[in-house]
């Protein structure tokens, strides 16, 4: 399996791009945001999922983890294929797409080519729970879930990993309510470590 890919971008044709790795170009599905940021000639570090079927071996990359774990998520679902998936990211950013997952939006997800309202309802059914654990979401809750999943994501967004954002969300006071409130505890836990 191949994890990632760092090679020259050779030819960009979207959604897909040519990397040429050590003398071998390797054909690669991305997303939009991918393809317009880079230019023919540059280095570029993909993260890769191989995609293997009967009749083709597809690899899809992506800029960042969070968008390889998401896709990930998004194709385990029944229904969602590798190009919707790279599509959900072509609509939003995985940060955006993860919090409508967590609040129970499908609508978001409805935006996509490829899915339907059924579709959308069943990838919020089955990845709510699962994407809320993995970030340290509690669902139980009312709006404090939602508050800690936009706190996540705006603190991933700034570059701070998922393991220290989820630690220092542990570590906050239940008392401090309201999302401004839990962000600006969570900068402060997060400057002092």
């Amino acid at each position: 399996m191949i994890g990632y890919l760092n090679g020259t971008v050779h030819t960009i044709t979207p959604p897909t791009l040519l990397l040429e790795v050590y003398g071998v170009g390797y054909i690669v599905y991305t997303s939009f945001s991918v393809t317009h940021e880079v230019s023919v000639g540059e280095q570029l570090q993909l993260y890769i999922h191989e995609h293997i079927r009967e009749d083709a071996r597809e690899l899809y990359g992506f800029s960042n983890q969070q968008d390889l774990e998401l896709f990930t998520h998004l194709i385990s679902v029944s229904g969602v294929g590798p190009k919707t998936g790279v599509a959900a990211l072509n609509v939003a950013s995985s940060s955006h797409l993860r919090s409508a997952i967590i609040n129970g939006d499908a609508s978001l997800l409805q935006r996509v080519p490829g899915i339907g309202q059924k579709t959308a309802q069943r990838v919020v059914l089955e990845l709510k729970e699962r994407l809320a654990k993995e970030y340290g979401v509690d669902t139980d809750g009312d709006q404090s879930y939602r508050d800690d999943a936009d706190v996540i994501d705006a603190l991933v967004g700034l570059g701070y990993s998922v393991h220290n954002v989820q630690i220092v969300i542990n570590e906050m006071s239940p008392d401090i309510i309201g999302m401004q409130n839990r962000l600006k505890a969570a900068l402060q836990l997060l400057s002092k470590g």
